[in-house]
Formats: C-alpha cells, sequence, structure tokens
C-alpha cells in the first residue's frame, strides 16, 4: 500500500470526494475497503463521531456513528419531509473498526460520487 494511496482514502474518508485527477491514482478496482475502514476509524477516535462535523441532534439523512463509552452508536436517519429528518435505526457496536465497517458498506456501498470501493480485498 502506498502513502499516496493511504492520502487518497483519507481524504475521501474526510470530504467523500476525490478529484478526477486523484481518482486515476486509485487502483483499478477502487479504494480497498480495508484502508477506508481504517481511516473512517481512525477520525472516529479521534473525534468521537463519524462524520465529525454531524451531531445527533442535526437532521441529516444517512449515518452517524457516536462514540459513547465503550459503546459505538450507529444512528440511521431518514428525510421524512422536506428538511425534515427522523430516526429510522440505531446499532451498537464495542469496536470501532466493527462499527466503521458496518457504516461505510451501507453509506457508500460499491462506490460514491464515481469513485469505486473495492470490498473484495
Amino acid at each position: 500500500m502506498t502513502s499516496e494511496l493511504i492520502e487518497l482514502a483519507d481524504k475521501f474518508a474526510k470530504e467523500w470526494h476525490l478529484s478526477v485527477p486523484e481518482q486515476r491514482c486509485l487502483p483499478e478496482g477502487g479504494i480497498p475497503a480495508d484502508l477506508l475502514v481504517r481511516r473512517i476509524s481512525a477520525i472516529l477516535q479521534s473525534n468521537g463521531r463519524y462524520p465529525f462535523d454531524w451531531k445527533p441532534e442535526d437532521g441529516f439523512d444517512g449515518g452517524l456513528i457516536v462514540r459513547e463509552g465503550a459503546v459505538f452508536r450507529i444512528y440511521w436517519k431518514v428525510e421524512a419531509g422536506v428538511s425534515r429528518f427522523e430516526l429510522k435505526e440505531t446499532q451498537e457496536f464495542s469496536d470501532p473498526d466493527h462499527a466503521s465497517r458496518v457504516w461505510a458498506k451501507r453509506f457508500f456501498g460499491p462506490g460514491f460520487d464515481g469513485i469505486k470501493i473495492n470490498w473484495n480485498r
């Protein structure tokens, strides 16, 4: 794994976007999921939340992982009306990597914003 790939995975984990030239530097299969999960987990452990600038009381469509003591809880919300969001489900994990993997698989799936996520590695 090259330092460039690690930097790109880190940027994608933080911004959910890579420029076209940056995307060209990715391997054919895309960002290795294990690397992306590690980057998400590092952000989560450093900031207590992922995405780090969201809060449980915010309106958002998607998932938010929050460290609450020894538990990592994912809050999944959906848009229930125009700019109105409702909690759909919560999941609890004791391991930040496991929570990060579940979040990434559900939120990014096989790809996001034209960037492939390689879950086969």
